[in-house]
C-alpha cells in the first residue's frame, strides 16, 4: 500500500515522495535497529525535543491506529524532562539522517499572524507601542501572535513553496459567527475590521503531515490544550479573543 511520505521544515516549499522508497528505508532501519523509530518534523530534521503535550497528543493517535510496537519503540527513545520530552537514543545523527532519505529543510511551512494594535513594557521598564498588522512569518512551533499586551489575534496565514491540496482552515469570528474555509494562502479571520477571532478549525491533508497539532492562547484563560487535525480549539459564545496560535506538524518514521 503506497501513501505519501513527506520531510519539510518550517517555512517554505514541498517535496515528497512514494513510500516505496520511504518503506524499504524503513524496513533496512527496522532490520539494523529494532530501536530505529524516530518524530521527524516537516523540514526533515529528527525532533530532539517537544512539549509533552505535544509527545503525548502523537502517542494517543498511535494508540488509535493500535500501533503498540510504535508507541513501545518511542517511548524507549523519547523521555519527559519537565514538560519537554527529548530523544535520548543513542543511534548516531549520521543513521537517522538516513531514515527518510531526503535533506533536511528541503520542504519548509510557516505561519503568520495578523494583530491590533497594542502597547507593550520594555525590560527596562519604559512602554512602547506597535501598531500590530502583520508579524513575520514563523516557524512551526514557533508562536504567531501576542501574548500578555491584551491584543486580539485577527487573522492568520500560512505558506509554502507549493500549494498544498486539501488544506482548508475557517475561524470563528466576532459578531460573523464561522467564516467560511479557505484554501492554502489564503486569509483566515478578517484584517482592517477590528473583529477577534475567537475560534479555529484547520485541516491538513495526510499526505502532507501524518500527525498533526495546534492550539491558540485566549484571553483570561491562557494556552488551551493541543488538538489534533480538524478538530475546534478557542471558545465560542463567551466574547473571548484568540491572542496567539502554535501549530506543530510531524511524521513518525
Amino acid at each position: 500500500m503506497k501513501k505519501i511520505l513527506l520531510s519539510f521544515l518550517v517555512l517554505g516549499s514541498l517535496v515528497s515522495c512514494s513510500n516505496d522508497e520511504g518503506s524499504v528505508i524503513s524496513d533496512k532501519a527496522a532490520k539494523d535497529n529494532k530501536n530505529e523509530l524516530f518524530i521527524r518534523s516537516t523540514d526533515g530534521k529528527i525532533v530532539e525535543e517537544l512539549p509533552t503535550e505535544v509527545y503525548n497528543k502523537i502517542i494517543d493517535d498511535l494508540q488509535k491506529d493500535n500501533e503498540v510496537k510504535k508507541i513501545e519503540v518511542l517511548n524507549s527513545e523519547y523521555k519527559n524532562d519537565n514538560g519537554l520530552t527529548k530523544l535520548v537514543s543513542t543511534v548516531s545523527k549520521a543513521t537517522k539522517g538516513n531514515l527518510t532519505g531526503k535533506a533536511e529543510g528541503a520542504v519548509t511551512f510557516q505561519y503568520k499572524g495578523h494583530t491590533s494594535d497594542y502597547y507593550y513594557k520594555y525590560s527596562s521598564g519604559g512602554e512602547g507601542y506597535s501598531a500590530g498588522g502583520w508579524q513575520n512569518w514563523v516557524d512551526l512551533g514557533k508562536e504567531a501572535g501576542t501574548t500578555g499586551v491584551d491584543a486580539r489575534l485577527e487573522a492568520l496565514q500560512f505558506t509554502s513553496g507549493v500549494y498544498i491540496n486539501d488544506f482548508k482552515a475557517r475561524a470563528y469570528v466576532q459578531n460573523l459567527g464561522w467564516l467560511p474555509y479557505v484554501g492554502f494562502g489564503e486569509v483566515v479571520g478578517t484584517t482592517g475590521r477590528k473583529l477577534r477571532m475567537e475560534s479555529l478549525q484547520i485541516f491538513v491533508p495526510a499526505s502532507f503531515a501524518t500527525n498533526v497539532y495546534y492550539q491558540v492562547h485566549v484571553q483570561n484563560l491562557g494556552w488551551l490544550p493541543v488538538v489534533g487535525n480538524g478538530e475546534i480549539t478557542g471558545t465560542t459564545g463567551r466574547s473571548l479573543r484568540i491572542e496567539a496560535f502554535k501549530m506543530y506538524m510531524f511524521i513518525v518514521i
